[in-house]
C-alpha cells in the first residue's frame, strides 16, 4: 500500500470546533496525534476506544522521560506507528523487547532552519521512516528542493508538518514527490464551498494517484469491511470530493458523469475509508454498503452472491431480524443456554477431532455457534477482525497459560504442590496506619454540577475502588475449594488463622444456647426487644393472605402461592463494629417468613466467644446453630455444609468484598445449589440537602455512614445552597468527626466523598438515581412529596427527624441493602426474600378443548413433539368418547337435519348427527342450545313465526350457514390434531366451502348475512379455525404443501406425523411423477394465458388458482420461493364478490407473483 498523502493532525484532548470532523478524518484512515506527559493517560483512553476508525501515527519525540516504558504502553493499545526521538529509538530497538522496526519513525530534531546535509544525512543513514517536524514556511520550499534532488526510488517514507498553515501549491508538490503531509486538522476542509479559507482535502488526496487512461479516470476498488470486493468502477478528483463530502460512495461514470450509489435503488454506501495500492494507481473505496447489494442485479456483489464466512453472516444477521418461526436458528437466539451449550460442544468436539476432514468439519460447526452468539450481541465480522488486528499490535507479551478449570492446575507444566491460599479477612478493610493528623481539617470535596460534564460528574461518583476482581478470586477460590472438600478441618484452620483466635475448638455453637452467653444490660435488652417487636410488625404485615387465583380462559385456572425457604444462613459481620442490629435484620424475617432452619454464621471474638447480643437474637429468633466462622470460609461452609455445619437453600448478609466474592462464587455453582439475597459492598449514604435543611442535622447524617469503614462513602447533593451555608455543613462535619471514637476511619472515608451543588431539586433526584444509592436521606421542604421522584434507592429516609439511624436499627425497615449502586436491580431484604413463590395450573375437560390447540401448535413449532402428545392423546381420548356416546346414542335428537354427508360411519356423518351442532335458532324438539332457552319449544309454534314461504327459505339459509361454520370448525381441529386422515378431510373440506358459496351467491341471502365477522357478531359465535378456512377458501391441503409431497394418498398412505406436515416440514416422498409435473406445468400456464387475456373477476380466477394449489401440493413436499404470495392471492380473491374485478395494479402484480413462483417451482424440480 502506498503511503498517505495526507495525515490530519488531531487534538484529541479538547477537540477543534473547525476543520475536518472526527468522521471525515476516519475516512483517510491515518490520524495524527502529538503525546505528551500532559496528554498521555488521555491518550491510552482514545487510542482503543478509536481502533476501530483509525491508524494512527503517535509522535513521542517530546515526552521528556527516555523511559520506553509509555512508548511500549501507546504501541500496546494500538499504535500503528510512533515517531521517536534518537536516543529512544536506540533503546526500542533492544532485541528483548521485540519491537517490529517497521513501526518506528525517527524524528530530525526539531530546528528554525534545517540544512540540506542534516536532512540528507538523516534519510540516508536509515532504513526507517523519516520525520521533519514544525517546517517553517522558509524552509518549505528547500524541502521540496532536496526531495527532487534526492530522487523517490529506494528512499525511506519521509513525513512532514508544518510550523504554521502550509500553502496548497507546496503541499501538492510534496506530495507528487511522495512525502506524507502531515496538517492540522482544523486548516483542512471536504467542503471548499463552505470553508473556502480551509485546504481542500480532495485535490490533496488525488495528486497522489497515477491514471494511465484517456480520460485520466482512477480504477476504483469497492470492498465491504472484510475486504471482499463489492465491484469494480471509476473515480475523478471531483467524486472523490464529493464522496468526502457526502460520506457516502460516490463514483464517475463514463457515460452519466457523477454517480451517487443507490440514489435511486436505495442500495447506498456508507463510506469507511479510502486508500489506494502500492503503485498508487488503484483507489480502494471500503464501504458499509445498505440494501440488496451493489450489483444492480440486486446480488451483493458484482462477482456473485456472498460465500463463506459473509455469506453465513449475512444469514445469521437476516435470521436474527426474522428468523423463520420454529427454525433452529430462532431456538439458539432465544435461548442463551442452548446457545453456549452448542458452542461448549462444538469446541470439545474441535478439540477431540484429529483427521483433516474432521477438523474442518468441527470448527465450521464451531464457527456458526460463535457467529450466531456474536450477531446475537451486535458483533460483526468487521468487529472481531479489527479486534484481531488490535491484538497484532500488542507488544507486551502475556504468559498465555488456560484458566485452571481446563488444565487441571498444570497450565502445560509439571504440577506442583498448591500454594496456601492467601489470608482473606473477615473483617472490613483495616484503618491504614496513619500520621498523626489530629489538626488536618476532615472536609469533602466540592463540585458544582453546572460547571462539568455529565461524563466528569459520572466520574466524581464512582465509588472507591476494591480489588480487582482477579486478585479477590484468587484468594477466595481456595478457601471455598478447601472448606468444600476438608469441612470442618478447614473452616477451624482458616478461623483459627484469620481471626486470630488460636485457642479455638469449635467453629459451631448450637442450640439451646446457655444463658451465660446471653448476659446483656438491661438497657441493651430493652433496646433489643423494641427493636424486634417494630421489625416482626413491619415484616408480618408484608405476608400475603392467600393465594392468587386467576382464570386466564374458562375451564383454565392458574394460581400463585407462597412457601418459605427451608434453610436460610445469616451472615452477621464483625470487622470494627458489632452488628447485632444487622442479626435482627435478617433473622426476625425469617422467623416470620417460617424458615425451618436458620443458621448465624459471624466472626468470633480472638476468644474463642460470639457477642453475647448476637446469641440473644439468634435465641429470639429460633436459630439452630451459630457458625463462630467470617469472610469465605463461612459463606462456603453454609453453601456446602460440613460435618457440623447444616448446609442451607439460601444465604443472606452483608460483608466485605471477599464475603460477596464467595456468595457470588457459591451461587453460581450448580454443586452448591444455593441462592443469595444480592451483592453487597461498603456502606454508603447520599444527603439530598435544600436551604431548610439544619446543618448540625446534615453533618451528622453523613458521618452515620462515614464511620463505617475507610472504603464508605458519603454523598451530599446541595440544592442551590450559597457558599456559606455550604461552609455552614462543612463546619459541623469537622466539629463533630473530631469528637467521634472512629475518627480515624471517618477521616478515611470522607477522603473519597463529595459534595455536589446542584440548581434544582429534580437535578438532584436525577443525580441521586444515577448514583442509586444504599441510603437515601430526604433534608428538603415538603420531602414526602418529593419521594416519587426517588427511582433508584436501597431505602429512604424522610424529612429533618428521620435519621439514617432509625432504620438502622428499631424503626422496622431492613438495613439489609443493595450497595454499589446495585439499588438499580436489586431490593433490600424484606419478607419477599425469604419465600419463594410457587405457581399451579388446574383445567377442566372444557379448559383443555380451548387450550388444547394453541398448545400443540407452539410445541410442534418449538419441535417438542412429547409436549404435543401429552395434549393429543388426551383430546383424541375426548374424541373417541364422544364419538362412542354419538354413535351409540338413540332418540329423538339423532334425527337432525344434516347438509355434511361424508362416508358413512366416518367422521363427517359422526359430526353432523350430533344434536351439539344443530342451529341453535332451528333446534331438534328434544335439543336444548343453551341453559336460558326452554326446552318445551315447540316446532310448529317456531314455523309459525314467517309470514311467507321465501322468509323461511332465507332462515333456513341462515341456518344452514351456520350448520356449516360449526361443522368445518370441527372438521379443521379434527384435522390438525390427526384424528381424520387427508383422504377424509379433503373431499368433504370442499363440499362444504362449495355449500358456503352456493348459499351466499343468492342476493337476499347474502344481504342478510352481509358477512363473515357480522354474522358471528350476530350469533355470539367465534369459531376461529372455520372462520380462517372461509378466508382463504380453499382446503388445507390446498394451501399447504402435501403431507406426502406428491405420493399417492388414494389409500391413506398420509404420514403419522400429522401436525408437523400441515406446518411444511419435509416429509419422505416417493417423487413427482412426470403426469404430475406436467398437470402443475398446464395449470400454470392456463392461469397465467387467463391474465394475459384480461381476466380479472374472482370467479373467472380463483377457480383457476384453486386447482393450480392443488396440483402443486401433488408435486412440490415444501415450500419454495414466490409460494406464500401465491397463498395471498388465493385468500385475496377468496375475500373478493363472485363478479368483483381486481384493480389494474394488482392485477399486474398478480402477473408478476404467479410468473416469479413459476420460476422458482422448476428452480426446485431441479
Amino acid at each position: 500500500m502506498a503511503a498517505a498523502p495526507l495525515i490530519p493532525a488531531y487534538d484529541f484532548v479538547t477537540p477543534p470546533a473547525t476543520g475536518l470532523s472526527i468522521e471525515s478524518i476516519s475516512h483517510l484512515s491515518w490520524v495524527f496525534l502529538s503525546i505528551t506527559s500532559e496528554n498521555y493517560t488521555q491518550s491510552l483512553e482514545f487510542i482503543p476506544q478509536n481502533f476501530n476508525r483509525f491508524q494512527f501515527l503517535v509522535d513521542v519525540s517530546t515526552l521528556k522521560s527516555d523511559d520506553v516504558t509509555h512508548i511500549k504502553q501507546l504501541l500496546n493499545v494500538g499504535a500503528s506507528k510512533v515517531i521517536t526521538s534518537l536516543k529512544q529509538l536506540e533503546s526500542l530497538r533492544d532485541p528483548k523487547l521485540q519491537i517490529d522496526e517497521d513501526r518506528l519513525i525517527l524524528a530530525i530534531p526539531r530546528g528554525d532552519n534545517y540544512t540540506r546535509d542534516e536532512f540528507e544525512s538523516a534519510i540516508r543513514h536509515t532504513s526507517l521512516g523519516v520525520f521533519v517536524p514544525d517546517v517553517p514556511d522558509v524552509n518549505v520550499g528547500s524541502v521540496i528542493e532536496w526531495l527532487e534532488a534526492y530522487g523517490t526510488e529506494n528512499r525511506p517514507p519521509v513525513y512532514i508538518s508544518f510550523k504554521s498553515e502550509p500553502v496548497l501549491e507546496e503541499v501538492l508538490k510534496l506530495v507528487k514527490l511522495n512525502a506524507t503531509t502531515i496538517i492540522n486538522s482544523q486548516q483542512l476542509t471536504v467542503d471548499s464551498k463552505k470553508e473556502s479559507g480551509l485546504l481542500s482535502v480532495a485535490p490533496i488526496f488525488a495528486t497522489a494517484l497515477k491514471s494511465d487512461r484517456p480520460d485520466k479516470l482512477f480504477t476504483t476498488l469497492v470492498v465491504d469491511e472484510q475486504g471482499v470486493a463489492l465491484g469494480l468502477v471509476y473515480s475523478s478528483p471531483e467524486s472523490i470530493s464529493e464522496s468526502l463530502r457526502t460520506g457516502s460512495g460516490v463514483y464517475q461514470s463514463r457515460q452519466r458523469g457523477l454517480w451517487y450509489k443507490g440514489a435511486t435503488s436505495g442500495a447506498v454506501q456508507e463510506l469507511v475509508r479510502i486508500d489506494m495500492d502500492c503503485d498508487a494507481d488503484c483507489l480502494r473505496f471500503t464501504v458499509k454498503q445498505k440494501g440488496k447489494g451493489f450489483c444492480h442485479l440486486d446480488t451483493r456483489t458484482c462477482f456473485g452472491s456472498s460465500t463463506g464466512l459473509g455469506a453465513l453472516e449475512a444469514t445469521l444477521q437476516s435470521r436474527f431480524k426474522s428468523a423463520p418461526e420454529g427454525s433452529y436458528t430462532a431456538r439458539l437466539f432465544n435461548d442463551p443456554a442452548l446457545l453456549k451449550a452448542k458452542i461448549m460442544e462444538e469446541a470439545e468436539e474441535l478439540c477431540d477431532a484429529k483427521t483433516k476432514e474432521d477438523v474442518a468439519w468441527e470448527a465450521a460447526d464451531l464457527i456458526y455457534f460463535a457467529l450466531t452468539k456474536c450477531v446475537s450481541t451486535g458483533v460483526s465480522i468487521a468487529d472481531i477482525e479489527k479486534n484481531l488486528d488490535a491484538k497484532s499490535l500488542k507488544v507486551v507479551r502475556r504468559k498465555g497459560d488456560a484458566k485452571e478449570k481446563w488444565t487441571k492446575g498444570t497450565n502445560g507444566a509439571n504440577a506442583t504442590k498448591p500454594q496456601e491460599p492467601a489470608a482473606a479477612p473477615a473483617k472490613a478493610v483495616e484503618v491504614p496506619a496513619q500520621k498523626d493528623a489530629s489538626g488536618d481539617r476532615i472536609e469533602m470535596r466540592r463540585y458544582f454540577s453546572s460547571e462539568i460534564t455529565a461524563e466528569e460528574l459520572e466520574a466524581i461518583l464512582k465509588r472507591p475502588s476494591q480489588k480487582s476482581s482477579e486478585t479477590i478470586m484468587g484468594i477466595v477460590n481456595p478457601i471455598i475449594k478447601a472448606v468444600r472438600e476438608d469441612g470442618d478441618k478447614a473452616l477451624l484452620g482458616f478461623t483459627q488463622k484469620f481471626d486470630r483466635c488460636p485457642d479455638l475448638r469449635s467453629t459451631v455453637l448450637r442450640a439451646p444456647y446457655p444463658e451465660s452467653l446471653m448476659t446483656l444490660t438491661t438497657e441493651v435488652k430493652a433496646a433489643i426487644d423494641l427493636s424486634y417487636e417494630n421489625i416482626l410488625k413491619f415484616h408480618s404485615a408484608q405476608k400475603e393472605s392467600k393465594p392468587l387465583v386467576v382464570e386466564t380462559m374458562p375451564g383454565v385456572q392458574c394460581s400463585r402461592f407462597a412457601r418459605p425457604i427451608e434453610r436460610v444462613g445469616l451472615y452477621i459481620p464483625g470487622g470494627t463494629a458489632v452488628l447485632p442490629s444487622t442479626a435482627l435484620m435478617l433473622g426476625v424475617p425469617a422467623l416470620v417468613a417460617g424458615c425451618k432452619t436458620i443458621v448465624f454464621a459471624s466472626p468470633p471474638r480472638p476468644d474463642g466467644s460470639i457477642t453475647p447480643e448476637i446469641v440473644y437474637i439468634a435465641h429470639k429468633v429460633g436459630a439452630e446453630a451459630i457458625v463462630l466462622a467470617g469472610g469465605a470460609q463461612a459463606v462456603a461452609a453454609l453453601a456446602y455444609g460440613t460435618e457440623s455445619v447444616p448446609k442451607v437453600d439460601k444465604i443472606l448478609g452483608p460483608g466485605n468484598q471477599f464475603v460477596t466474592a464467595a456468595k457470588m462464587v457459591v451461587s453460581n455453582d450448580t454443586g452448591a445449589t444455593v441462592s443469595i439475597d444480592m451483592p453487597a459492598g461498603p456502606s454508603e449514604v447520599l444527603v439530598i440537602a435544600d436551604k431548610s435543611a439544619n446543618p448540625a442535622f446534615v453533618a451528622s447524617d453523613l458521618l452515620s455512614q462515614a464511620e463505617h469503614g475507610v472504603d464508605s462513602q458519603v454523598v451530599l447533593l446541595a440544592v442551590d445552597l450559597s457558599s456559606e451555608e455550604l461552609q455552614a455543613i462543612d463546619d459541623e462535619l469537622h466539629k463533630q468527626a473530631m469528637a467521634l471514637p472512629r475518627v480515624d476511619i471517618v477521616r478515611g472515608a470522607i477522603a473519597h466523598s463529595v459534595t455536589v451543588v446542584v440548581d434544582t431539586i429534580d437535578k438532584a433526584f436525577e443525580v441521586s438515581n444515577l448514583y442509586a444509592p444504599e441510603h437515601l436521606i430526604l433534608q428538603i421542604a415538603n420531602a414526602n412529596a418529593c419521594v416519587e421522584k426517588v427511582q433508584n434507592a436501597g431505602s429512604v429516609f424522610i424529612g429533618q427527624w428521620t435519621p439514617e439511624s432509625v432504620g438502622d436499627y428499631s424503626a422496622g425497615v431492613n438495613h439489609s441493602l443493595p450497595t454499589y449502586g446495585y439499588a438499580k436491580q436489586y431490593s433490600g431484604v424484606n419478607l419477599a426474600t425469604y419465600v419463594k413463590h410457587i405457581t399451579s395450573s388446574e383445567l377442566t375437560a372444557d379448559g383443555l378443548q380451548n387450550l388444547g390447540t394453541a398448545v400443540m401448535d407452539l410445541a410442534a413449532v418449538e419441535g417438542l413433539d412429547a409436549h404435543r402428545m401429552a395434549v393429543k392423546i388426551r383430546l383424541d381420548h375426548m374424541a373417541k368418547a364422544l364419538a362412542v356416546e354419538l354413535t351409540t346414542s338413540e332418540g329423538p335428537g339423532t334425527a337432525g337435519r344434516t347438509i355434511w354427508t361424508g362416508q358413512e360411519g366416518g367422521p363427517s356423518s359422526r359430526i353432523m348427527n350430533n344434536p351439539q351442532y344443530h342451529p341453535a335458532y332451528a333446534p331438534s324438539p328434544s335439543f336444548v342450545p343453551t341453559p336460558s332457552l326452554s326446552s318445551t319449544i315447540s316446532l310448529d309454534e317456531e314455523v309459525k313465526l314467517y309470514t311467507t314461504t321465501a322468509q323461511r327459505s332465507l332462515h333456513e339459509s341462515l341456518a344452514d350457514l351456520f350448520s356449516i361454520i360449526v361443522a368445518l370448525d370441527f372438521l379443521e381441529k379434527a384435522f390438525v390434531r390427526d384424528s381424520i386422515k387427508e383422504h377424509e378431510y379433503t373431499p368433504t373440506c370442499f363440499r362444504l366451502l362449495g355449500q358456503y358459496k352456493t348459499i351466499l351467491s343468492n342476493d337476499e341471502v347474502s344481504k342478510a348475512f352481509v358477512d363473515l365477522e357480522t354474522f358471528k357478531r350476530e350469533y355470539d359465535i367465534e369459531y376461529p379455525a372455520a372462520t380462517s378456512r372461509l378466508k382463504i377458501g380453499v382446503p388445507a391441503t390446498s394451501e399447504h404443501p402435501s403431507r406426502g409431497g406428491g405420493a399417492d394418498h388414494s389409500q391413506g398412505n398420509i404420514p403419522k406425523n400429522g401436525i408437523t406436515a400441515i406446518l411444511g416440514q419435509p416429509q419422505p416422498s416417493a417423487g413427482p411423477s412426470a403426469k404430475a409435473v406436467a398437470e402443475c406445468t398446464q395449470n400454470f400456464i392456463t392461469f397465467m394465458d387467463a391474465l394475459s387475456l384480461d381476466f380479472k373477476a374472482k370467479d373467472q380466477l380463483h377457480p383457476l388458482l384453486s386447482e393450480l394449489m392443488s396440483s402443486l401440493n401433488n408435486v412440490s413436499n415444501g415450500d419454495f420461493e414466490g409460494r406464500g404470495n401465491l397463498v395471498h392471492w388465493l385468500i385475496k380473491l377468496n375475500g373478493m364478490k363472485a363478479t368483483e374485478e381486481m384493480e389494474q395494479e394488482d392485477a399486474r402484480q398478480l402477473s408478476f407473483d404467479v410468473d416469479h413462483a413459476y420460476q422458482a417451482f422448476f428452480r426446485t424440480l431441479e
